[in-house]
This record gives structure tokens, sequence and C-alpha cells, in this order.
């Protein structure tokens, strides 16, 4: 396994570690990122375009069963809107899902670390019974929206809009601690955000 520390190495990412090829292409007048200076007319065009051919995020489905349809269709003739409700459930389902699995990410890195004869087998004061506690609490938490979604009739596994962009506000988390070469240093930095 990788170490897990911060150490000096091999990194050759910086213009420093090419002196001369650097100062050879900054003198180049042909410089592709250079780009035309000030004018970002084609770029702003080309996200105006995608922007306004999006269709935007989604929609939230009509319920599957009769009695679903029925409560939700009379519901909105007495001018609720069940479905903003049942849309924000999603995204609390989402974030409990997500939640639910970072915390699985972070069991198994803790029990590889172990593994190994880390000493490091805690993040500074959670330690990996507490972390397995709150996992459990996560699920829990996704089970409840599962069942009151449902109760309204509503499908707990749609990809409503507000679940979907919490889905991609959470995608970094996801990455970092599933990333085999983070150290529980860099999980901890990623763990500061994640759901509890």
């Amino acid at each position: 396994m990788a170490q897990q520390h911060e150490h000096v190495g091999m990194n050759k990412t910086g213009i420093q570690m090419s002196p001369l090829e650097t100062g050879r292409m900054l003198d180049d007048d042909d410089i592709l990122t250079r780009g035309t200076p000030g004018d970002d007319s084609a770029a702003l065009q080309l996200r105006e375009a995608y922007i306004a051919d999006s269709g935007g995020i989604g929609s939230i489905p009509a319920p599957g069963t009769v009695t679903g349809m029925v409560s939700m269709g009379v519901n909105m003739l007495t001018g609720d809107k069940p479905q903003i409700l049942l849309d924000k459930m999603a995204e609390r389902l989402a974030f409990e899902r997500t939640g639910t699995r970072l915390y699985d990410a972070l069991l198994t890195k803790l029990d590889v670390f172990q593994a190994d004869g880390n000493a490091a087998t805690s993040m500074g004061s959670i330690t990996r019974e507490q972390a397995a506690s709150i996992r459990g609490d996560e699920a829990r938490h996704m089970l409840l929206m599962k069942e009151a979604i449902e109760s309204m009739g509503g499908d707990p596994t749609a990809q409503t809009p507000s679940a979907d962009v919490a889905g991609v506000e959470s995608m970094g988390m996801v990455q970092v601690l599933n990333d085999p070469r983070t150290s529980l240093s860099r999980v901890c930095d990623a763990n500061a955000c994640m759901p509890s």
C-alpha cells in the first residue's frame, strides 16, 4: 500500500522542473492556451447554447400507483403542491444514501489501514466504531425517507431534479473517499463536509 503521509518526491508537475522548456513555451507567440486576449465570446456563445437547449434538470414523476395518483390529484385540485414535497424528500433521500456510501468507503479505508498495522486507525477524535455508528444512522435516515416517499404514493427510486442536484453536489466527496491513494488526513478534509 502507498505511504499514507506527506513526503517530498519526484513530482514533476510544476513549471520549475523544466525551466528551459518553460521559457521557450512562454516565448512562443502561437501558444494555444493564451487564446485571443479579451475575447471569450465564442466560449460564452457555446455555454449559452448548451443552457438554452438543456431542457432543464428533469421532472418529478407522477405517482406509479392508483392511490398515489388520486392522492396527488386531490391535493393539486385543492391548491396544494405535493410534487414539491416529493422532490425535496427525494433530495434528502439522495443525501442520506450518499452519506451511507461515504461512510462505507471510510470504513473500508479504516479497515485497510488497521490491517496494514498502520497506527492511524482513527481520524483524530472519531474511531472506527463511531464512524460505523454514524453510518448506521445515515442508513436509518435513508430508509425513513424511502418509507415517507412511498407513504405519499411516490417512487423512492425516481431521480427528481433536486435529488439529481444533490448527487452532483456530493460527487467530489465520493471521489475523495473512494480514491485508493487518499490518506486518512485527506479523508478528514473531505469528511468535514460529510453528512452526519
